[in-house]
């Protein structure tokens, strides 16, 4: 008999929530590193299964997790890493032996002594971490994590070393994805389908860990391009035409406040989910860039036009709509990639100029007056950097 079908099925049986999928090799497990700091709740609700299994769990184990850093455990660790306490002064153990006397072994843990030793090797494991850095390694003995409703990132085994990595402020760790909620793997599933059903995949980097291995048209050139060439390093920065948010959440990273502007409604779904996902707090708007009168106005230090313009050169209405926007548009510096006139879409466009036509302007009616080419996209069309 077929031991995994018996299994699988007696647990779902046990779990009517919990779907569970052997995986064939353990080499199709993604790892990603996360920032510890982006854990900050313990997946406590859900079963544990055995190591090379991934689980989507149903349920509101999401909706009713602890805190990490208020685990015991990690209150110990600070006070003896961070202040220099005694394990056996601290409630953690007082607890833990309470379990071991009462006949419940904890790590394999039995007596006073051996949770006195194996207390010690925290201590080593600590000291190393801190001397060595952290290296992942490549079996399952590590982080892992279970990916709530709206993409947090729970803890689900790993608590020692998550601990002593916010302990350590380390700037990212290895993590495997243990679980997801159902909600969130179908919208997974739903990015999936999106990237399978075009050739080039998503249009930016996903940057989301347990979506970052999908594959993207454009990766981060585009961004590092930009970053180098900014005068500004803080204010008010405008995407036009943000698809899913990706310079928007790269750059409010950076200590800008973004406002990021899609027209698709489909676009915009996945927007609003990735931005919730990530916990970003940038500013969203549905609709067209001429009818968006959000806070602040138009008023920024950094817009964002990466081939979008040429959207509305097509008709005689749209251009003088763009003349208008522009305008009344107050960037201090904007970021531009213009079109190609041999692209199919342009075919009886009404106004189809070439790069040096549209550069002229979008500098005329935003009142800029430099125009200098920071590089190139992956896709070889120039990056403008256009100034005051």
């Amino acid at each position: 008999m077929d031991m995994r079908r018996i299994l699988r099925g007696a647990l779902k049986r046990m779990f009517p929530g919990l779907y569970v999928r052997r995986l064939e090799r353990r080499t199709e497990v993604h790892k990603h590193w996360v920032k510890p700091s982006e854990i900050t709740h313990l997946a406590k609700h859900l079963p544990r299964v055995g190591e090379g299994m991934e689980h989507v769990g149903g349920g509101d184990w999401d909706e009713r997790s602890p805190r990490f850093e208020d685990y015991d455990m990690v209150q110990a660790f600070k006070a003896v890493a961070l202040r220099g306490g005694r394990w056996e002064d601290q409630p953690f153990f007082e607890r833990v032996l309470g379990r071991i006397d009462a006949g419940e072994p904890l790590w394999d843990c039995r007596s006073r002594e051996e949770l006195q030793e194996r207390l010690r090797g925290l201590d080593l494991l600590y000291r190393e971490i801190k001397t060595r850095g952290y290296h992942g390694s490549n079996n399952f003995d590590e982080v892992t994590v279970a990916v709530g409703r709206h993409g947090d990132l729970f803890l689900y085994d790993g608590a020692h070393r998550l601990a002593i990595a916010q302990i350590l402020a380390l700037p990212a760790i290895p993590v495997r994805v243990a679980v997801r909620h159902p909600e969130w793997a179908r919208f997974k599933a739903y990015i999936l389908e999106y990237a399978d059903s075009h050739k080039r995949g998503a249009y930016a980097p996903l940057l989301h860990p347990d979506l970052e291995w999908i594959s993207s048209y454009y990766g981060h050139k585009r961004f590092e391009l930009i970053r180098g060439a900014l005068t500004a390093q803080r204010g008010r920065l405008l995407d036009i035409g943000c698809n899913w948010g990706y310079f928007c959440d790269r750059f409010e990273e950076q200590g800008f406040d973004c406002v990021g502007v899609e027209k698709d409604e489909g676009n915009f779904y996945i927007l609003e989910k990735l931005k919730r996902a990530r916990r970003k707090r940038f500013e969203t708007f549905c609709g067209s860039i001429f009818d968006y009168r959000g806070r602040g106005g138009l008023d920024f230090d950094v817009v964002l036009a990466l081939a979008i313009f040429h959207h509305f050169l097509k008709t005689k209405e749209t251009l003088e709509r763009l003349r208008v926007f522009l305008s009344e548009l107050r960037p201090r510096e904007m970021y531009f990639i213009p079109h190609k006139r041999s692209e199919s879409q342009m075919d009886g466009a009404y106004w189809n100029p070439s790069e040096e036509e549209l550069v002229g302007f979008v500098l005329k009616h935003a009142r800029l007056k430099e125009a200098l080419v920071i590089g190139q996209g992956e896709d070889g069309r120039p990056i403008f950097k256009l100034s005051g």
